[in-house]
């Protein structure tokens, strides 16, 4: 065994010669091509680094009797720490002391003409460019605007600014140094905390008392963190307390959020909630068993567990209730509301698709290429009007007109996956603010597999009685493929008026049967 292992060495070491020679070989006979081939220490990576950072700029070419390299002012040798401009040296080893975005320039002459990308130029002279992206180092700063009274905030210790409860303020980094990773902590007096991430958040202030923020941001080439204590003092609000949302939260549990928190509910009877579910039509024998008040959150344990598939109104009688905010504003009644937010896995959240309306410019929301009546349209991401987040898609249609668009980048269609053949509920925010002649349920929406088109797809619309609101539509669909795209059609043809409307928070979740 140990003469075989010692052979089968002997023969690995023979072959890596052979292999040497050939290359020798193939070098040899190549020796003379004029052959450019530049790099850097990131290698094919985008060039992205902080100042004070050293990396190599390399020459491989091949034929080259003369090379000057142009850096930006503000680069440093590394061999003498002296700031130069140029360099003839076949790998040059620097630093950037400045942020920015430059452009390190190599020109070159070889003995002949030069091979660029397999392709021979007419010159022996040769010009190379390397896009650089400095950073500068990372430092957390962050700023706050005040939605409601439109305001921005002071980024001081002790600063107090008042924020009336129940008003949502925009919490967005001005860091240095592009942090990949943003978080926010938001710390109450009494010690309760409040997690956030992303670049930019947005917080309802609820619960009155003084704030205390903490952003903290970091990257691959550092971090950094910035407090600001007492920065926020919520006060009582005279506003009336609104019912933002009514949510699955468990199984058999169903979250009611307000606008502001809520006072002691232990005097309130129960029976001052009413629930109604039913299924396909059949009603289902689930009723409130219980309460409890958390801050702004009202949640009602249930006496069995509900479905997405369930159609679920809630009703409260103040008359019986009489719950009051903290800050003592009595809760209005309300009758057969319909609960729509379940809590499921969006599978347009869990994709690239832009579900919300949040990441791809306007630009991204291409054509179909229906034609004709198709392309009488305009889009537009709205910053003005929106369900939720800061944006949403604004949908201008000529008097007869359509729309049909459709995702894409760099005119690729962004996909999601589905079960071929599983029943999914499509939902919706839309908002109209120009309906025109509102004839025959124009303007509409409807959603289109591709491929494999369902051309009998739901097609869904708002009413003049609803002009300036959020109206939440939905459509039970089956899935087509296992991965998809939409695209979105708009239909005005009907209407002799042109017409506005604005969607936001398009949701696609699977739909859960009950047993």
């Amino acid at each position: 065994m140990k003469r075989i292992y010692i052979n089968i060495i002997t023969l690995s070491l023979c072959l890596f010669g052979l292999i040497l020679t050939a290359c020798s070989n193939d070098d040899d006979q190549y020796a003379d091509v004029s052959n450019s081939y530049i790099t850097t220490s990131f290698g094919t990576n985008p060039v992205v680094l902080p100042k004070g950072m050293d990396m190599a700029f390399i020459d491989l070419s091949r034929g080259v009797t003369a090379r000057t390299w142009h850096f930006p002012a503000g680069t440093v040798l590394k061999s003498s720490q002296d700031t130069i401009s140029s360099a003839s040296e076949d790998v040059v080893t620097v630093h950037f002391t400045t942020p920015g975005q430059y452009d390190v320039i190599i020109d070159q002459t070889y003995v002949d003409k030069v091979w660029v990308d397999l392709v021979q130029q007419e010159s022996n002279q040769h010009i190379d460019t390397i896009p650089v992206t400095v950073l500068d180092s990372i430092q957390a700063n962050f700023t706050l605007y005040e939605v409601n009274a439109q305001k921005q905030l002071a980024i001081v210790d002790d600063a107090l600014n008042e924020v009336v409860a129940g008003h949502t303020v925009t919490l967005t980094s001005t860091a240095t140094g592009a942090p990949s990773n943003n978080d926010w902590i938001i710390t109450r007096e009494d010690g309760k905390t409040y997690d956030l991430s992303g670049q930019e958040a947005s917080f309802k202030f609820s619960v009155p008392g003084t704030y205390s923020i903490t952003y903290s941001c970091s990257s691959a080439f550092g971090k950094s963190e910035k407090t600001v204590n007492d920065i926020i003092k919520v006060v009582a609000s005279t506003e009336p307390v609104t019912l933002d949302n009514m949510s699955r939260s468990g199984s058999d549990e169903i979250t009611l959020t307000y606008s502001r928190a809520l006072g002691d509910g232990t005097d309130c009877p129960v029976d001052a909630f009413n629930l109604n579910v039913t299924n396909n039509g059949i009603e289902q024998t689930i009723t409130i068993k219980n309460f409890t008040i958390d801050e702004n959150l009202i949640v009602l344990k249930l006496t069995g567990d509900i479905y997405n598939s369930d159609d679920i109104l809630i009703s409260y009688d103040a008359s019986i209730g009489d719950l009051m905010t903290a800050d003592g504003m009595q809760l209005d009644s309300f009758t057969d509301q319909p609960m729509t937010d379940f809590e499921n896995v969006n599978l347009l959240a869990s994709s690239d698709y832009d579900y919300d309306f949040e990441k791809n410019p306007v630009s991204d929301w291409v054509s179909a290429g229906w034609g004709g009546t198709w392309e009488k349209y305009s889009l537009a991401i709205s910053e003005s009007i929106f369900h939720s987040g800061m944006h949403s898609l604004k949908i201008s249609q000529q008097a007869g007109g359509g729309a049909c668009f459709k995702l894409a980048k760099s005119g690729i269609p962004v996909t999601f996956e589905t079960t071929k053949g599983m029943t999914y509920q499509l939902s919706l925010w839309i908002y109209a603010e120009d309906l025109g002649d509102n004839v025959d349920g124009q303007p509409n929406v409807a959603f289109y597999w591709q491929k494999n088109t369902a051309w009998d797809t739901p097609q869904l619309s708002t009413d003049a009685e609803n002009i300036g609101k959020w109206v939440y539509l939905t459509a039970e669909v089956t899935g087509s493929n296992d991965v998809n795209t939409f695209l979105i059609r708009a239909n005005n043809q009907a209407n002799a008026h042109s017409s506005v409307i604005y969607l936001d928070d398009l949701s696609l979740i699977q739909i859960e049967k009950r047993q």
